[in-house]
């Protein structure tokens, strides 16, 4: 049976259900096109939007200001007690878009990631990446950021800024990364 609750800073406004899904609720709104007579907004069933890492997520608008907030998030906080205070909110299942109450629970990073690793056998997205003017091969942008942080900078560079350029020039977002060019090895 689904179970709605109202969500938290939203109660007025949007419900979210025990399945994961979204609604504006009727409510009494003052109409600037009608000079200001209130007008009743019938509540519909919101659109789910996926992120590109799989989460869906939908736009919750409150003072005319636009909040995009990720549902499985949304189901957690309304139905499912966090007494340990833990940050995160994991599938159960490994699948992303199934926000049922019953496939979400409280867990720390730790926990998401040996969940991840362990119980679901991700290994990760690790591409080898090649420096086209070196011919050198790395086994991730990871390790092609070490590199270019041992032998360009001395270590002074932070190394998830390095990866992150680095994977831009491979997928074409970037033409050229720290004076080099990128790409995935197929």
């Amino acid at each position: 049976m689904e179970i709605w609750k109202p969500i938290l800073n939203y109660q007025r406004q949007y419900e979210i259900s025990s399945h994961g899904r979204v609604r504006s609720i009727n409510r009494t709104v003052n109409s600037a096109i009608r000079h200001n007579k209130s007008v009743v907004k019938k509540g519909k069933t919101l659109k789910q939007n996926p992120k590109r890492n799989g989460y869906l997520t939908v736009d919750l608008c409150k003072d005319n200001i636009k909040k995009t907030s990720t549902v499985h998030r949304l189901v957690a906080l309304a139905f499912i007690p966090n007494p340990d205070d833990k940050p995160q909110v994991n599938h159960i299942n490994g699948i992303k878009t199934d926000n049922s109450v019953d496939n979400l629970e409280w867990v720390t990073p730790q926990e998401n990631q040996w969940h991840r690793h362990e119980v679901l056998g991700h290994t990760g997205k690790r591409k080898p990446i090649k420096c086209l003017e070196t011919r050198q091969v790395h086994a991730s942008s990871k390790h092609a950021a070490m590199w270019l942080n041992e032998t360009k900078y001395g270590h002074s560079k932070q190394q998830t800024a390095l990866a992150r350029k680095i994977r831009k020039c491979c997928v074409g977002e970037k033409p050229i990364a720290y004076g080099y060019h990128w790409e995935y090895v197929l």
